[in-house]
């Protein structure tokens, strides 16, 4: 099943089971947010990753409950469950009506994208039963990412034209998750957000620790330093990560562009012009990396962002200290 597919059927009927995957994990963390708006009163459980356990998931989705609320299992996975397994869940939960199974599965950073596909697919096929449905997500297109971006902005009373929207959106690296956490930043504004005031909050990093921490990386800083402040003054490690990431791809497409085309424009790279100091800093460090480089960084911060979702308290540290040796 497909999005358009799943919209249609959310219209009547809320599946017992439901299997997310694709491209996209804002869809797939979207939508599994869009179903637990609808339940409230339900009682949550997560499981990340390795903290999944069959036994308990089926303790869980087994009990009933006397006030007649409901349990809601939500599994973030990024390896297949066994049949027999799947064949458990389906048993249990047709014998508690009242409850719900969400598991959201990603793809590993030891998979290839080939890998990935025949994975969800034998998974989906495990999970085509009565009451079950599995959907995989494609990336969202521009008009889609427009269309809930706006939607987001007019929840928040944000008055915003949808061309700045979409170069919000390209700053974001078409990251729509990050592109909606940015708009929560222009609620303090009563009049209508211009170019210049979402240059003037957009463009960097959105703070300063951070700002701090790159610069430190390319200035042979301690950054261990700089990394344990950011945390000691409430940091969101999760933020980093999403925002390391921007950045670096950022400079990706500089370094890409620039050996292509043997110079740099920045309002074709980036869909906008910013400040010269920011540019000549996106140009000085881009042409510094070389691509195995920039895969070996991406490759981390995916490694960083699953240990953290694992719940690994070190999984940061050890990200900066590999960086580091990889620049």
């Amino acid at each position: 099943m497909y999005k358009r597919d799943f919209d249609i059927l959310l219209q009547k009927e809320l599946p017992q089971g439901m299997l997310f995957y694709g491209d996209s994990e804002f869809y797939i963390n979207f939508y599994t947010k869009k179903i637990l708006d609808r339940m409230p009163g339900a009682s949550i459980s997560t499981f990340y990753f390795s903290d999944y356990n069959i036994s308990q998931v089926l303790d869980i989705l087994g009990q009933g409950s006397l006030f007649g609320d409901k349990s809601i299992v939500v599994l973030k996975l990024d390896s297949k469950i066994p049949k027999k397994e799947v064949e458990a869940l389906y048993k249990c939960l047709k014998n508690n009506p009242d409850n719900m199974l969400i598991i959201n599965f990603f793809r590993s950073e030891n998979k290839s994208a080939v890998q990935y596909a025949q994975d969800f697919r034998s998974f989906g096929a495990m999970f085509r039963k009565e009451g079950f449905v599995d959907v995989q997500f494609f990336a969202p297109t521009m008009m889609e990412s427009t269309i809930l971006l706006k939607q987001k902005a007019e929840e928040l009373g944000i008055k915003i034209a949808d061309y700045l929207l979409q170069s919000l959106l390209q700053l974001q690296n078409n990251d729509l998750g990050i592109a909606m956490g940015e708009l929560e930043k222009y609620q303090v504004f009563d009049e209508e957000i211009t170019m210049e005031i979402l240059q003037k909050l957009s463009f960097g990093l959105g703070s300063v620790g951070l700002e701090k921490l790159l610069d430190g990386i390319f200035e042979n800083k301690d950054i261990l330093v700089i990394y344990e402040k950011i945390l000691e003054e409430g940091g969101d490690e999760m933020d980093m990560v999403r925002e390391m990431e921007r950045y670096f791809y950022i400079l990706f497409m500089f370094c890409v562009f620039i050996k292509i085309n043997g110079r740099c424009d920045a309002k074709e790279i980036l869909g906008y012009q910013p400040p010269k100091f920011i540019v000549d800093k996106y140009i000085n460090r881009a042409i510094k990396i070389k691509e195995k480089q920039f895969q070996k960084i991406f490759e981390g911060l995916r490694t960083w962002r699953n240990a953290y979702l694992s719940g690994e308290k070190e999984a940061g540290m050890r990200f900066l200290i590999n960086l580091k040796a990889i620049l």
